[in-house]
């Protein structure tokens, strides 16, 4: 038995245009994000400003020397953090507690008559530089309490605070002037990454903008340190004033490495000045070569709109020449590329970060395309359940998700929630539809018309995933500060509504008996391990979905790589290994129930490559190139599964006939 068909033709004429009417839409909001990705093709290289002192340090170069190297490998930018008391001591500052400076006679002197207002409880931070001096008494005024600065009569300074020294350690003491302007002489960007403070008031926080503003011709991105931003969570607008004050890019650090709390919130708040920012960690770099970190850092711009890297330097203890060793990683030779001259063979250049201009749903136009996309969903919703023969309950369901679609139009806080879960919705029906339309055969057909079949189906699946990009037309999704939710669901939900769909609904007629015969089955050890592996397989399918990344093996991260430097856009292991070579199969086979297995690995394919799309961060160009590798090499390998098919029926009816 088929599925009904026996509603109105006219009904499915009108969803049908209403399809097409959002697929459109869709179509030019995606073309649009797709002219916002071609158009920004900056990279901002920055290196670290204690890193640079280390290999100074090091070597026979001064600090100056080592900028001058590597602005000649094109680095374009100089990362400065905000300093701390142990980047001063012991040559520029040094701290002694209130008791221990009353009793060196040197620093008396100094103090002269004001020795009696030195506190025994408070902690001195002790100074002979008037630069460093300053600065050290405007940021401690802005972020403690209680700041004693004596008066002295001589070169030495000092700064008292009624904190411990542990608490000291941790405050920011503002940034390097000489450093920042010895780096602007060299023609570097700056950028600027802000510590947090106990009890951050919006008066510290512009003060500590404000001592930006010297350098604010050079400041070209702002970013933070600490788990929470200065502010958090009522002062952020504050922090957003003081980024525009610098005419800055909010440095926006991808989550998967350090989520800040607070930094959605900023970046939401003006995405048209965030750019992405990528770092590998300290903790990484122990055992970081340089090809791994080219091949990372250039992966990060191609597929994920990263715009600003933070190059940690390689300090590798078997090197005999630490300036050597960066200069080739940076600027490459010997056969190397190096990163620079990689970024560049991407298309890129090295330079001031863009941020990305609003996208067209920031348009009062784009609100009607939005609102179009999503009436997409609600037509292929109603589609699925007509060929399941739920019509009341499509016409229930399309005319509640009608009003709901609309009112959210007209309350703002529900809108995002709204597109939200539009877009889960496209993800999960048009899988579910492909599938439920397309494997309609229950004989053998030749392996031709399986790829017809294939490719049709595959095309329907990806009206969901073009919706999907139409709603999702909006800066906060490309950079990430909101994302699309539900994954685990959108990968979960068209197995569960496949499994109804072909195993108990489609021969409804024989349910009540097929039920009853499952349940006094007898369950031998055989099904027992069949069971265990489909639960071991769930559980892995599971796990590799979602956000996150999982766990990846040294071994998989090489073939990515290959495949990565092959096919310019890796498909996903699950679509061209696994989910498309066995529907291909399985639409050569014809579905019978006892292939129900088979359906289900096969439809992996399907739902991943329309989750594919739901990686909005990800260039729209390289997600239809990933998409277009898995599905022709899954027809490849799917090629390879029917001849292999072939051969065993052969075998196996050769062994029967003799």
């Amino acid at each position: 038995m088929t599925f009904n068909t026996k509603s109105a033709n006219y009904i499915n004429y009108l969803l049908i245009f209403i399809l097409i009417m959002a697929l459109l839409a869709s179509g030019y909001l995606a073309k649009q994000r797709m002219s916002l990705e071609q158009a920004n093709r900056h990279v901002e290289v920055s290196i670290e400003s204690q890193e640079v002192e280390r290999l100074a340090r090091y070597s026979q170069y001064s600090e100056r020397d080592v900028l001058r190297k590597f602005k000649q490998t094109g680095v374009s930018g100089i990362l400065l953090k905000e300093q701390i008391i142990s980047d001063l001591e012991p040559h520029k500052a040094w701290v002694l507690s209130g008791s221990q400076l009353l009793l060196d006679d040197s620093y008396r002197a100094e103090l002269e008559s004001n020795v009696y207002s030195i506190k025994p409880g408070y902690n001195y931070i002790i100074t002979n530089d008037k630069k460093i001096h300053e600065q050290l008494k405007k940021n401690l005024s802005l972020k403690v309490f209680g700041v004693h600065v004596p008066e002295t009569a001589g070169s030495i300074q000092f700064v008292g605070v009624p904190i411990t020294r542990a608490e000291l350690s941790t405050i920011g003491l503002g940034f390097d002037q000489s450093f920042m302007e010895m780096a602007v002489s060299e023609g570097y960007n700056l950028l600027v990454q802000i510590r947090n403070w106990p009890q951050s008031s919006p008066e510290a926080i512009r003060g500590v903008f404000e001592s930006l503003v010297p350098f604010k011709e050079n400041i070209t991105a702002v970013l933070f340190n600490d788990f929470l931003i200065p502010g958090f969570p009522d002062y952020l607008h504050i922090i957003n004033e003081g980024i525009e004050s610098l005419d800055a890019n909010f440095a926006f650090i991808e989550t998967f490495i350090f989520n800040q709390q607070g930094a959605r919130q900023v970046g939401l708040d003006e995405p048209t000045n965030v750019v992405r920012f990528h770092a590998i960690g300290l903790n990484e770099m122990v055992n970081m070569t340089p090809q791994r970190a080219v091949d990372r850092f250039t992966l990060s711009i191609t597929d994920r709109n990263v715009r600003v890297l933070l190059a940690r330097l390689i300090f590798p203890m078997d090197s005999s020449d630490w300036m050597e060793t960066n200069v080739y990683y940076l600027g490459g030779g010997n056969g190397f590329l190096g990163l620079i001259p990689a970024i560049e063979r991407e298309g890129f250049s090295i330079g001031k970060a863009q941020p990305f201009n609003m996208h067209v749903t920031s348009a009062e136009g784009g609100i009607l395309l939005t609102f179009v996309s999503g009436l997409g969903v609600l037509a292929g919703g109603m589609l699925l359940l007509r060929k399941l023969d739920f019509l009341r309950l499509g016409y229930l369901l399309g005319g509640t998700g009608l009003i709901i679609w609309a009112g959210a139009f007209m309350i703002d806080p529900l809108l995002n929630m709204a597109i939200k879960a539009m877009a889960l919705g496209s993800v999960v029906i048009f899988p579910s539809l492909a599938l439920i339309l397309v494997l309609n055969d229950k004989s053998s057909i030749s392996p031709g018309k399986a790829i017809i079949k294939l490719i049709h189906a595959s095309l329907i699946s990806l009206m969901g995933a073009l919706i999907m990009v139409g709603l999702f037309a909006h800066l906060n999704f490309m950079l990430k500060l909101d994302q699309f939710v539900g994954v685990k669901v959108a990968h979960l939900l068209p197995i569960l509504i496949l499994i109804f769909a072909f195993y108990f609904w489609r021969d409804r007629d024989r349910l009540p008996s097929r039920i009853k015969g499952l349940l006094d089955a007898v369950v031998t050890n055989r099904h027992l391990i069949l069971i265990g592996l489909f639960l071991v397989a769930g559980l892995i399918y599971v796990t590799r979905t979602g956000n996150e990344a999982a766990v990846v093996s040294s071994l998989e991260l090489k073939v990515r790589t290959f495949l990565d430097n092959l096919l310019i856009a890796r498909p996903r292991t699950k679509e061209f290994l696994i989910g498309h070579p066995l529907m291909l199969l399985l639409f050569y086979l014809g579905y019978q129930h006892r292939y129900l297995p088979l359906l289900l690995l096969g439809a992996i394919g399907q739902i991943s490559m329309v989750n594919t799309f739901a990686h909005i961060h990800t260039p729209l160009v390289v997600s239809m190139i990933r998409t277009l590798n898995g599905l022709w090499l899954g027809i490849v390998i799917g090629v390879m599964f029917i001849l292999l098919w072939r051969l065993y029926k052969h075998l196996e009816g050769r062994l029967l006939n003799e």
